[in-house]
């Protein structure tokens, strides 16, 4: 089943989490890994569990797949139905447009600071973007294709935003962690040398 995306989590909120796990993954190394010449090392190995990559929608590669089913029309206000309580099935078609993407799928999750009321819906799985619609007439085709091509827009929409929202994300996360084994370098250096003096 569809369902909306880019709704269950701030972008923010999640950058912010990864900003927090960088410090404590840092503030978490033994003082014996941290060494001058370790640096840049530790600075690949540490921020690479954090890299984001962008999902790009591969659109070259989109294809319609569709399948028989039934089609629940007990909510269709042009059927004449005794009892809409209940789902009334006909026979219709499931007609899908199915999108592969590259990049991180966890970013169809994310809410992007500048989004609607009424996100876009689709299903993510497996690197494939799944838009589905239900039909119980031919002649309804081409209103689900003009309907799958806003859909689509709508999701690169949001896709810009998010883009917007993550900026540099990815150098300026690499940056944290040189500061932060910096800072930790200068410490364990500046003990050192206060443990030598108070010993001389």
């Amino acid at each position: 089943m569809p369902e909306s995306l880019f709704l269950k989590m701030k972008i923010r909120n999640v950058l912010d989490n990864i900003f927090l796990s960088i410090d404590t993954k840092v503030n978490d190394l033994n003082n014996s890994e941290i060494t001058k010449d370790k640096i840049d090392t530790l600075v690949e190995r540490i921020s690479g569990d954090y890299l984001i990559v962008f999902p790009v929608l591969k659109l070259e590669e989109k294809q319609w797949k569709v399948d028989v089913c039934q089609v629940d029309v007990s909510g269709d206000p042009n059927k004449l139905l005794i009892d809409r309580s209940k789902p009334f099935l006909v026979a219709g078609k499931e007609l899908k447009l199915i999108i592969p993407f590259d990049g991180d799928k966890e970013l169809f999750d994310c809410r992007p600071n500048t989004s609607s009321m009424n996100p876009p819906q689709a299903k993510v799985a497996n690197n494939r973007l799944i838009i589905s619609y239900e039909i119980t007439k031919d002649e309804d085709i081409e209103k689900v294709k003009t309907e799958a091509e806003k859909t689509l827009e709508k999701i690169n929409n949001y896709l810009e935003n998010l883009k917007k929202d993550i900026g540099n994300f990815n150098d300026t996360a690499k940056d944290r962690v040189r500061s932060l084994l910096e800072d930790r370098l200068k410490n364990i250096s500046d003990a050192k040398t206060l443990e030598e003096e108070l010993n001389a």
